[in-house]
């Protein structure tokens, strides 16, 4: 949703929007504890808004920055410890940051390929202009 059409920077060909979506992942972590091996997997959503500065390169190329909250929700939880297995219900949420930079090549006026990079790890996606 484009908030200032023209940039802050006359010179260059920027935008500035707020942009709403969500993520999907796939969570594990595992450590030596008191001579057994224990480990814990999970999926987690996020639903997220926030504001993305874009960089019109030449067409069809964007660059851009983004900032973005949200909160992550998990779900499916898995332990194992010692051999003994065991899950988790309901499993913890919490509030996420989301800040990094990507790329996007716009395929027609409605739609692109996204490439993002941030304290979130790596992204790819398709992208729907509304």
């Amino acid at each position: 949703i484009p908030i200032v059409a023209e940039g802050f920077i006359p010179p260059l060909n920027d935008s500035f929007a707020i942009e709403f979506g969500a993520g999907l992942d796939y969570n594990r972590w595992s450590t030596g504890w008191l001579g057994y091996d224990c480990s814990s997997s999970w999926w987690q959503i996020s639903p997220m808004g926030g504001a993305r500065w874009d960089f019109h390169l030449a067409e069809p190329w964007t660059v851009f920055g983004k900032v973005k909250m949200g909160y992550a929700i998990g779900f499916g939880q898995t332990s194992e410890c010692g051999g003994v297995t065991w899950t988790d219900e309901p499993n913890s949420s919490s509030f996420a940051l989301d800040t990094g930079v990507g790329a996007y090549w716009n395929m027609s006026d409605s739609m692109g390929l996204r490439l993002d990079m941030s304290n979130q790890g790596f992204m790819a996606g398709l992208s729907i202009n509304m």
